[in-house]
């Protein structure tokens, strides 16, 4: 279980509206102050994240909360995410090689545009997929106790 600490914002019945700030791991040792990624980072704003998660516990605007998010599910999404890209190019690419072997072409130009046809295609798919099944709410993330 990933656990991050949030902050209630708002109780509507059963519903609380979390903000967990996400913050950078930069900062936390001892090269912090010659490494270039802990200097990058104070360039970029920390982000929020507003969820609203369904409670049974005794909170009030204010509280600090554990939410914590099954590790199984960040997994599948990553797994999705990282792969089906380079599935994508790789399998038009080969297509676009049979094509070029069954047609007796001898430069490569059609494996390279089906490649990057594949591979946009791709990202459209997800696209697709993150506003449609994407959610935060669909995550299952849940409060686990206050803190």
């Amino acid at each position: 279980m990933i656990i991050e600490v949030a902050t209630v914002q708002a109780l509507n019945g059963d519903l609380a509206k979390v903000v967990i700030t996400k913050q950078s791991a930069c900062h936390q040792c001892d090269e912090s102050n010659t490494c270039g990624t802990s200097f990058l980072s104070n360039f970029f704003a920390s982000k929020e994240i507003e969820l609203n998660l369904k409670t049974n516990l005794p909170l009030v605007e204010g509280d600090t909360v554990n939410v914590g998010l099954d590790e199984n599910t960040l997994l599948r999404l990553t797994f999705t995410m990282y792969l089906l890209p380079l599935l994508g190019l790789i399998v038009f690419a080969f297509i676009g090689r049979v094509i070029e072997t069954y047609f007796q072409l001898s430069h490569e130009l059609l494996t390279v545009s089906f490649a990057l046809v594949g591979f946009s295609g791709s990202l459209f798919v997800l696209r697709f997929y993150k506003k449609v099944w994407l959610h935060p709410e669909k995550l299952n993330p849940i409060i686990l106790k206050k803190v």
